[in-house]
């Protein structure tokens, strides 16, 4: 019996791996904060909401839309794209030191390897890596004296992934070691389009904004998988749990249409994309208060995304029927080995697995029905020092929920300058914390009296210097309209 478990273990891991990050993440708890900042701010690796002006205050902070460095009354914008793609799994130099080479890895080293890579075992924390796109098709601000108008169509979309050590140590040691793992995952997908309205004003040195928006959700799916793999002489066991909410085109489209125990799981589903029928609705606030302390000297606070969406279009939520796998190994009988599978004992060994498999992951409780899900909320303080041509800025910013869209709680903070050498801003900065390492902005422009055009870049050149994980992004603004 040991022999034969140990034999087909590789096998039994693997449709293990496959079935529970197939059935068990069809959807997943999903977080990771990568709020608009627009390329002024990403430029200098963060900005905050005292540096922020035109009508990337809109959706950072709205207090600021009064503000105007070239007297225009009026500013429109088309067009402007953010994209981010990062979190704390991507940490390569723990996969350079240890797993590019392909060499065989020690106990010694695999152990040192998880640690620095997802902490000690005890904490059991994940790790989480995600795709952010945001585009905002318009934005308008008309200003008075003291008080200013915005609009802005924002569409987002997110997408990101969590796992704890146990995946790593499962695939790395195998099941040559008797041991329990815990194996705990989150994945989640997400695509709105929102609609806001902004009004600030100005009295004296204070600044006050408030933006209310109408946030309407095309697709969503979320979900959280935990279990514990008992790995023994006698036995390979797994206890798990999920809980899978899915509404709109994921859900439609792939959820009801997939069955991962056919010959071809696929065939039925489609995928329409991210953005079609409206499946949610929501209201959300982004409010915001800047204080000029001295002349060419702000001090500003904002909230963002406070609010909620009910999903009720194609809504249904997931759980499994059955809560254990188990393989015991194999009973070698040969003469089915022969009759049925043509003497092989690998087919053998797969047709068992499979069926086993299909035994405790195939039946779903599934529970048509809608549920609500909270805006990624978050709080930003910060300064600005104008002087000349140069700014100064540098704050924090800090989730305030475990929403879809914050991948930790742990403050972020940042300091950059802006310097404009004619119609041309240079701006770069440096962020600390959050759900990565040291990631340092830059960027440049074109600014004139009527237009204005940016772009900026911010990266991690080290996923390990000054914290863990990477962080990639990229703003771009090709239309600002100063009137």
């Amino acid at each position: 019996m040991t022999t034969l478990l140990r034999l087909c273990g590789t096998h039994a891991v693997r449709v293990l791996l496959a079935s529970t990050l197939l059935c068990g993440l069809s959807g997943p708890d999903a977080r990771g904060q990568a709020e608009t900042r627009g390329v002024a701010l990403l430029g200098t690796a963060g900005g905050g909401p005292a540096f922020v002006r035109g009508n990337d205050a809109i959706l950072f902070n709205p207090a600021n839309l009064v503000l105007s460095d070239r007297g225009a009354r009026a500013v429109l914008t088309l067009g402007n794209t953010f994209a981010y793609s990062g979190g704390s799994l991507l940490q390569f130099n723990y996969y350079n030191d240890y797993l590019a080479a392909g060499r065989h890895l020690g106990e010694a080293e695999i152990t040192r390897m998880l640690d620095g890579w997802f902490g000690a075992a005890e904490a059991n924390e994940l790790r989480r890596a995600g795709l952010y796109a945001d585009v905002v098709p318009l934005a308008v601000t008309v200003r008075g004296g003291a008080w200013a108008f915005g609009l802005a169509v924002r569409a987002r979309s997110h997408n990101s992934f969590g796992v704890n050590r146990g995946w790593l140590d499962l695939l790395l040691r195998g099941t040559g070691e008797n041991r329990d793992l815990p194996l705990d995952a989150t994945f989640h997908t997400l695509a709105t389009t929102e609609v806001s309205l902004a009004f600030s004003r100005r009295f004296d040195r204070l600044l006050v904004g408030v933006a209310p928006k109408l946030v309407l959700g095309t697709s969503y799916v979320d979900g959280t998988y935990t279990a514990t793999v008992s790995i023994t002489d006698e036995a390979l066991i797994q206890t798990f749990d999920y809980t899978i909410r899915a509404a709109g085109s994921f859900s439609r489209d792939f959820l009801d249409a997939v069955d991962l125990f056919k010959a071809s799981p696929f065939e039925e589903a489609s995928f329409s994309g991210p953005f079609g029928p409206v499946a949610g609705k929501g209201l959300g606030l982004d409010l915001g208060l800047t204080y000029v302390a001295a002349p060419g000297v702000l001090v500003a606070a904002s909230v963002t995304d406070l609010g909620s969406v009910a999903w009720d279009g194609d809504a249904q939520t997931l759980s499994p029927v059955n809560h254990t796998f188990r393989f015991e190994g194999l009973e070698l009988n040969q003469s089915r080995i022969n009759d049925e599978f043509d003497g092989s004992l690998g087919r053998y060994a797969r047709s068992v697995l499979d069926s086993l498999a299909r035994d405790a992951y195939d039946e779903v409780h599934r529970v048509h029905g809608g549920f609500s899900t909270a805006l990624p909320a978050a709080f930003h303080f910060g300064s600005a020092w104008y002087k000349g041509r140069t700014t100064l800025n540098m704050g924090l910013s800090m989730a305030l929920n475990d929403a879809p869209g914050n991948p930790t709680r742990k403050p972020s903070f940042h300091a950059g300058i802006e310097h404009r050498l004619g119609p041309v801003p240079l701006r770069t900065g440096v962020r600390y914390g959050g759900d990565g390492a040291l990631t340092i902005g830059a960027g440049l422009g074109l600014r004139t009296r009527a237009y204005e055009f940016g772009l900026s870049v911010a990266a991690t050149p080290k996923t390990d210097m000054m914290g863990h994980g990477g962080r990639y992004t990229l703003a771009l603004s090709l239309v600002n309209i100063h009137i």
